[in-house]
């Protein structure tokens, strides 16, 4: 998901002519637009490399249920994603809550608090 159009060209000239390579990349994660990386190269893949497989790795293991409800609800409308649907054998957890903080000092000072109140709580 992080490749430029530069890379993606070199991967694909250095894995000819057996077109044996493995990719690893989730395409509703991409943080390196910044640097040129571009996201599409990931459903190129798939169109360049006929036959590739595709392993979906939905299991998650960090987040609980209603976060990745929440996750899964969001990046579904994003058309352009090859989909996949999060899922996890932990809890349900705790209700998603919001704070908007007026500013960054704000901000800083509702999550110090909340560190704080939760550790009170052991």
């Amino acid at each position: 998901q992080d490749t430029n159009n530069i890379q993606y060209a070199w991967l694909r000239l250095l894995a000819c002519p057996t077109n044996n390579m493995m990719i690893v990349g989730d395409d509703d994660q991409s943080i390196y637009g910044w640097r040129g990386a571009n996201v599409d190269n990931i459903q190129h893949f798939l169109r360049d490399f006929d036959g590739a497989t595709t392993i979906r790795l939905e299991q998650n293991y960090r987040s609980t249920g209603k976060i990745l409800k929440a996750a899964n609800t969001v990046i579904e409308n994003n058309s352009g994603r090859l989909g996949k649907e999060l899922w996890t054998e932990g809890s349900e957890g705790e209700p998603i809550s919001l704070y908007a903080g007026f500013n960054e000092l704000d901000e800083a000072r509702f999550i110090v608090s909340q560190i704080r109140s939760w550790q009170e709580k052991g």
